[in-house]
Parts: C-alpha cells; sequence; structure tokens
C-alpha cells in the first residue's frame, strides 16, 4: 500500500502535545481509518527538530478530486495549528519525507528550498513561504502546491 505522508514539523521538546495534537483532531474528516492510518515520528539524533508523520493509505489523488482533496488536508491542518502554536509548517508528499529529512539538523536548514521539494507545502496563513500555487487558505492555514515537486496524479 502506498502512504500518502502529512508531516507535521515542529521543535524537539514539543513533539508529544504535537503527537496528541494530531491524533485527537479528526481523521474522518480526511476519510481515513485506523485500518489504513499510521503514525510514525523522524526524530533524527542531534537534530533541533522532530517530524511527526500522519501516515494515509489509500488517499488517491486524482486531476478531478485535487482540488477536494487539497481542501480536506488543509482543513485538517488547519485544526491541528489551532491545537498547537508551535508547529512551524506541515508538509504532503507520497513517501519521500525521510529521504527529503536526511541529514538535516535544524529547522532553519528546512527553509524554501527544501519546501518546494513537496507537492503540498502547508503555512501559517500570514507567515512567508515558498513560491507555488495557493490551493487553499482559511484565515488560519495557506496550503501551497509546488507543480514542479512530485506528481501527485
Amino acid at each position: 500500500m502506498e502512504y500518502f505522508e502529512l508531516t507535521f514539523f515542529c521543535p524537539r521538546e514539543m513533539y508529544r502535545a504535537v503527537m496528541d495534537a494530531i491524533i485527537k483532531s479528526r481523521l474522518a474528516n480526511l476519510a481515513c481509518t485506523a485500518d489504513n492510518t499510521r503514525f510514525d515520528v523522524l526524530d533524527g539524533e542531534g537534530t533541533d527538530y522532530t517530524a511527526l508523520r500522519v501516515c494515509l493509505g489509500n488517499l488517491i489523488f486524482t486531476k478531478e478530486n485535487c482540488a477536494r482533496m487539497i481542501g480536506r488536508l488543509s482543513r485538517y491542518v488547519s485544526a491541528v495549528y489551532r491545537e498547537i502554536k508551535e508547529i512551524s509548517f506541515a508538509t504532503g508528499i507520497y513517501e519521500l519525507t525521510g529521504y527529503y529529512c536526511r541529514r538535516k539538523q535544524s529547522l532553519t536548514e528546512l527553509n524554501r528550498d527544501f519546501m518546494r521539494k513537496f507537492p503540498l507545502a502547508f503555512y501559517r496563513t500570514g507567515e512567508d513561504f515558498s513560491p507555488g500555487i495557493t490551493a487553499f487558505t482559511d484565515g488560519n492555514v495557506t496550503c501551497i502546491f509546488h507543480e514542479g515537486a512530485q506528481n501527485l496524479w
């Protein structure tokens, strides 16, 4: 099964509170069940951040449903952002988060160039973000779609 990774990046010391908020937020809005959802922590030794992944199985993007799926993901991210102010940002990609995060030791290394590798990047509304197409905004979260990144469909 291929998993879509929705990953939240936060300062290392905040990961337990962020994990609780991620689990508490309504995964049902993403049409996910316990059978096809798993949680994972990328916590490299010597890093100042933790990446918490929500791995969503059977989350299929098509050209026809792309806007709807991005809206669902964005609303979920927005709910988590409302719970935890310390989350720096979130990303969405099929199964490459760990690969892109290797050798990154600090949140400051996860900059615009890093973010453009992900098809979806979620920022708090009003924050400076990587260039791309604004796919969703709700006053709390802005989702940027990077056309040159991994193809979602």
